[in-house]
């Protein structure tokens, strides 16, 4: 019935061959189901279907562009968007997709300008007025899938792919710098889904259901979607709008469907908690649910917890729990497996002044650091010190070092030595992509605690903003949990830590000398809160706290923090405040390097 489980290692090594092997042996079967924000069917899509479909668009692209070219997917989630990056696959064209609608314009400004690509895949709405989208159509040609026939499949040129030919062009997220274009192979995808069809063991007899909201330009929405074809199962999508809207919908579909696979980031849990009370929470199924995926962002204990006692009650399964990581340089996937969500317990003072994990003694205060599981078999994982590049002490944080099948061959026109990393000391021609992650080992089971390029240096002590992050968001109820950021900045040639909050939709501020009530609050007594909880767990002084309205935090299109952006609104003094007639002046600053 697929393509991976039977036979790994006979599997194709490029994901045309995969597709075809697929159709011959299920072509009536259904691959994917478009849903609305109620759940209902709006679009379905055969194995058969989805083969001819992605020959005819391969066909069209065959008229326009040669293999190598960049064709952009500027798709919603949709049947075509499916099509379209397998008919870059059968042409040989480089897939580039890009966030969808008028707010990725700025994004697809910088995009078009760095890849220079060939064509435009769109849909009808974009191709009538592209200009909205601020899309210059005369640098390339414009192919609206949805109106090629699939007649033309038959007038498909044969074209000899290479497993070392770039299948997709994956631009990072742009969390912490600007967006940078991934070579993706297809030797890379096929490692990466052996890898997760290893972690996500199926029976012989049960067909993989995968319900996803995510975004499919984004590569962890991306690789799900592919894992769930090579498995030759059913992807039944939602657009992230109508999470958002509905977060209920996403597990009623999970019910409905007796899906197995569902994936969110951090923040997705949390909303389900949220935004689903506890009556509302009657009638959902998730019983089949064994694969819960959780990346992208940072996991925080708090939040397995709670959705675990939030859910448990209509089905959900603790083992079904799998934090992981991965970034776009490695394809997506690096470590995590089902049944793996522990929190290690560690000593906030030993690792801020040390670099050191050990668990707390006494009433040292305590981080809860989720695992990310074990890492995939083809990846191996070294922690290294960034600054010697030697090997780390098992006890030690590094940045994390990968190296495998899966990891891209580098970044399109960029070479900042990332992918070519030699450990002091080993063997110079054994080479590892550098993440500017750090992390650590514990019991063969990775950790990660953040970004290289965000860690805070005070006083000679590291301090990693994930955690004064937490801190704060837990430290009072008008704080959005997921929604703070904090940074360094200098302010009289000395450094200081900067923190910036998003305040609850349902909270208002209270009038000078008002009273308080249960949606009303003094933003003093939230500023208060927020320095005395991370005063007394992290022995470090905030120099300054601003609460923002909702959204007033700048992210990255899946849902990260953007913490040097965050700081550059805050020396600008640009952010939009919750309370302005509460701010203080902003205090002179300049930025710093956080690190």
């Amino acid at each position: 019935m697929d393509a991976l489980r039977r036979d790994p290692d006979a599997a194709a090594d490029q994901l045309v061959a995969l597709l075809r092997r697929l159709v011959e042996a299920q072509p009536d079967e259904l691959a994917c189901v478009i849903v609305d924000s109620e759940g209902e069917e709006r679009a379905t899509l055969t194995y058969r279907e989805y083969d001819t479909k992605a020959r005819a668009v391969a066909a069209a692209l065959q008229e326009v562009a040669a293999p190598g070219d960049r064709a952009i997917l500027f798709l919603p989630t949709s049947t075509d968007f499916l099509v379209s990056l397998l008919a870059c696959a059968y042409s040989g064209v480089m897939a580039v997709p890009v966030p969808d609608g008028p707010s990725g314009a700025t994004r697809l400004s910088g995009i078009l300008e760095d890849c220079e690509p060939r064509v435009l895949i769109t849909d009808a709405t974009v191709a009538a007025d592209p200009a909205k989208y601020g899309i210059d159509v005369t640098r390339f040609a414009v192919l609206v899938a949805a109106e090629v026939p699939d007649e033309q499949a038959e007038q498909l040129r044969p074209h000899t792919v290479h497993p070392d030919d770039v299948v997709i062009m994956q631009y990072t997220s742009g969390s912490t710098s600007e967006p940078k274009g991934v070579l993706v192979s297809h030797r890379n995808v096929l490692a990466n889904l052996k890898d997760m069809a290893h972690a996500l063991p199926l029976r012989e007899d049960e067909r993989l259901i995968c319900v996803s909201w995510l975004p499919l330009f984004h590569d962890m929405g991306m690789v799900q979607i592919m894992h769930t074809l090579a498995q030759g199962g059913i992807s039944v999508l939602m657009t992230p709008t109508s999470f958002i809207m509905h977060p209920r919908v996403w597990l009623e579909t999970i019910g409905k469907y007796r899906a197995q696979l569902a994936t969110a980031p951090n923040f997705g849990y949390l909303m389900c908690v949220d935004r689903i009370p506890a009556a509302k929470r009657a009638g959902l199924d998730l019983s089949h649910w064994r694969y819960a995926l959780n990346g992208s962002e940072p996991i925080h204990a708090e939040t397995l917890d709670t959705f675990v006692d939030a859910f448990s009650s209509v089905g959900f399964d603790r083992t079904a729990l799998m934090p992981g990581y991965g970034l776009a340089e490695s394809t997506f996937y690096v470590s995590g497996r089902p049944g793996h969500s522990q929190a290690y317990p560690l000593s906030i003072a030993a690792l801020e002044n040390e670099g050191v994990v050990r668990p707390p003694v006494g009433d040292e205060p305590v981080r809860r650091l989720v695992t990310a599981g074990p890492v995939a078999p083809s990846v191996e994982v070294r922690i290294v010190d960034p600054d010697t590049r030697r090997a780390c002490a098992p006890d030690r944080v590094g940045e994390i070092w990968v190296r495998g099948e899966g990891i891209a061959a580098g970044y399109w026109r960029k070479d900042d030595g990332r992918f070519s990393a030699v450990i002091d000391g080993e063997d110079a021609s054994v080479h590892y992509l550098r993440t500017r992650d750090f992390g650590v080992l514990i019991e063969d089971e990775l950790y990660v605690l953040g970004r290289v390029d965000d860690v805070i240096i005070l006083d000679g002590r590291n301090h990693f903003p994930q955690d004064l992050e937490l801190s704060a968001w837990e430290s009072h109820e008008a704080i959005t949990p997921g929604r703070v950021a904090a940074f360094g900045y200098e302010r009289d040639g000395k450094v200081q830590i900067g923190l910036v909050a998003e305040v609850g939709r349902r909270f208002r501020p209270t009038a000078p000398g008002a009273p308080a009530g249960p949606a009303r609050v003094d933003p003093r007594e939230i500023v208060r809160a927020v320095r005395t909880a991370v005063t007394a767990e992290h022995q470090v002084p905030v120099a300054d706290i601003v609460l923002v309205a909702g959204h007033g935090l700048p992210r990255t299109t899946s849902g990260k923090i953007q913490r040097r952006r965050a700081r550059a609104l805050y020396l600008a003094d640009e952010l939009k405040l919750w309370a302005p007639g509460h701010r203080a002046a902003a205090p002179a600053a300049t930025e710093t390097s956080p690190a």
